[in-house]
């Protein structure tokens, strides 16, 4: 039996679930404790947390008018703020035990929870008061993408979907809307919100007609100039994402966003309209894709507009998973049962074995070992997937001459680290006025102007009672971390910039030249999850095909590849428009 190696557990998974069964020995590895690379659902157990921060008097009065009682949390344990029967505001340490641990269940910071007015006045029943309001509330589990989150609908995520659908995942449609504030701009707000069902949602024009048809008294002219800014904000995406289907559909085109603005503002005839376009671009445009990218504004316009522009021409309708994204991994690996699946692996290195007239690779560990078999023998690999980032691709493929122009490409693409905050800071800097799924607000500090994300689905939170959402925000170097943080990720992220388009081609003209293929998203043909789908199935089905004549049709169960037969036509109609892959490939040296 032919044995493959799959290395990297996000996408590698698809080629590892392709494979398994077809008469194919596989073997799955990831370094980390679980499968899914950048798809990443994470629980969180939190009790409604109401607005609320540091106490003045009138925060105070407030807080009581709401009925709420204050909790602050210190390195010693927590107090609790209220007014006593002559309104003087107090603090009191909380020496309950069951309340106390109650207590350090819930996300840092201070929070509030609602009791009854009748009983906030009444000091002498603080124990039994807090004891019942602990066991009282509704401790809820939330589910968010920590990772990997927007997934577009059918007909441009098709194989995203084509696999959800074997597996049984459900999904519902939602309207992508985004809020994005500029300093000295009035906030620019794409309908629609996402406080409604999607059933329910009015489409953009509808939306806008309906901001100009309000029957009540006619709104001041500072309004007036915003909603008709924002409408003409919505014309100009418009325009981009028909610029941007022409354009740059075609994954051979390598223009930068800076290019493709300028394009764009040139396109705008007479001088108000370029300077309007000009304006879109610096206010709206290179600020929601920094952020977008989790990268500096500087840094944005370097980057390739076929990827930036890819998620624009997608449309507003997007597809949430309610039970979480993992759903789809961990369905997926119920299914690879003949796969051997092992966690908590790094492969550091490949390192190629000649055997007789074969070519075969082991897999070398960190502490300088090979990865062997259940009965401890090193084991030989007859090809191998690498699905990683070109970080990783580079160290991992062997130091050979026939792979130096390539690890040399994969070496120019430049990794950034940041990370993903998770919060439920409820400063006006984070949530959206409009409840919109994605929140971009620049920040000046020392002249730089930074631009980070905030991403909530609204509608998952009873924000009507003045509950803080759970909120993702991306946090780049400088900026500070949101309050009340629950959980920190960090993150590295690759400038998709032209040495990211040029090692993305590199990996295509290298797939199936001596016995490696490239299963990740750099080596799909954009920066999404679809990306690195594709170009996982591609590996999958040149091995399929490689070693198909080679086994007995009874030896097979279900052929999962057929799922995909009209991708695999497109792409086999492509391949007969060039040369052969791989035909005229030189041997592997193993002298290096």
């Amino acid at each position: 039996m032919k044995q493959v190696l799959v290395i990297g557990g996000g996408t590698g998974l698809t080629a590892a679930w392709l494979l398994e069964n077809q008469g194919i020995g596989v073997t799955l590895v990831d370094k980390n404790d679980r499968l899914g690379g950048h798809i990443d659902t994470r629980q969180y157990q939190c009790i409604p947390q109401m607005l609320s921060s540091q106490p003045t008097q009138a925060q105070i009065n407030q807080v009581l008018s709401l009925t709420h009682l204050l909790f602050i949390r210190h390195p010693d344990g927590f107090e609790i703020g209220f007014c006593d029967t002559s309104g003087n505001y107090q603090q009191k340490k909380i020496t309950d035990p069951v309340l106390e641990a109650f207590l350090n269940q819930q996300p840092d910071g201070e929070f509030v929870i609602p009791v009854d007015d009748k009983t906030v006045n009444y000091i002498e029943q603080f124990n039994d008061l807090l004891r019942q309001a602990s066991s009282c509330q509704r401790v809820t589990t939330y589910l968010i993408e920590t990772g990997a989150e927007f997934i577009g609908e059918r007909k441009s995520y098709p194989l995203f979907h084509t696999i959800c659908d074997a597996l049984n995942v459900k999904r519902n449609d939602y309207q992508l809307s985004m809020q994005v504030d500029y300093p000295g701009s009035p906030s620019v707000v794409l309908p629609p919100s996402s406080r409604q069902p999607s059933s329910q949602k009015p489409s953009s024009f509808a939306w806008l007609y309906s901001m100009f048809s309000q029957t009540p008294a006619p709104a001041p002219d500072s309004r007036f100039h915003q909603i008709w800014n924002e409408f003409k904000d919505l014309l100009d995406t418009g325009l981009v994402m028909i610029d941007a289907d022409q354009t740059l559909n075609d994954s051979n085109q390598s223009m930068t966003l800076n290019t493709f603005v300028h394009l764009f503002v040139s396109k705008g005839g007479n001088e108000q309209i370029k300077k309007e376009r000009q304006h879109f671009a610096d206010v709206f445009l290179y600020p929601m894709m920094a952020a977008s990218w989790g990268v500096p504004l500087e840094k944005i316009e370097e980057f390739v507009a076929h990827y930036t522009m890819n998620y624009l021409s997608l449309g507003e309708t997007w597809v949430d998973i309610p039970e979480g994204l993992n759903t789809y991994i961990e369905n997926m690996r119920k299914q690879c049962s003949a796969a051997d699946i092992r966690l908590n692996t790094e492969i550091t290195k490949l390192v190629a074995i000649q055997t007789g007239s074969d070519l075969k690779y082991k897999a070398q560990l960190a502490d300088g070992s090979y990865l062997k078999s259940r009965d401890g023998e090193d084991l030989l690999f007859d090809d191998v997937i690498i699905a990683t980032d070109g970080k990783i691709s580079h160290d991992l493929l062997p130091d050979t001459p026939e792979l130096a122009d390539l690890k040399a490409t994969l070496g120019k693409v430049d990794y950034y680290p940041t990370k993903i905050v998770i919060h439920r800071d409820p400063d006006k800097k984070y949530l959206s006025d409009h409840a919109s799924v994605v929140h971009t607000h620049v920040e000046e500090k020392d002249g730089i102007k930074i631009a980070a994300n905030t991403v909530c689905k609204y509608y998952k939170f009873d924000c009507k009672t003045g509950e803080v959402p759970i909120m993702r925000t991306w946090v780049l170097e400088g900026q500070n971390n949101p309050k009340n943080s629950i959980d920190v990720i960090p993150f590295a992220h690759p400038y998709i910039n032209q040495a990211y388009y040029q090692a993305q081609q590199a990996l295509h003209d290298a797939q199936g030249q001596h016995g490696l293929y490239f299963g990740g998203i750099i080596a799909g043909f954009n920066d999404s999850h679809e990306s690195g789908i594709s170009a996982a199935i591609r590996a999958a089905d040149m091995i399929y095909e490689k070693y198909n004549t080679l086994q007995a049709a009874s030896a097979c169960t279900e052929n999962r590849f057929k799922l995909f037969s009209d991708y695999l036509q497109h792409l086999d109609q492509l391949d007969a428009q060039s040369s052969q892959l791989g035909a005229h490939e030189p041997a592997l040296s193993l002298s290096a």
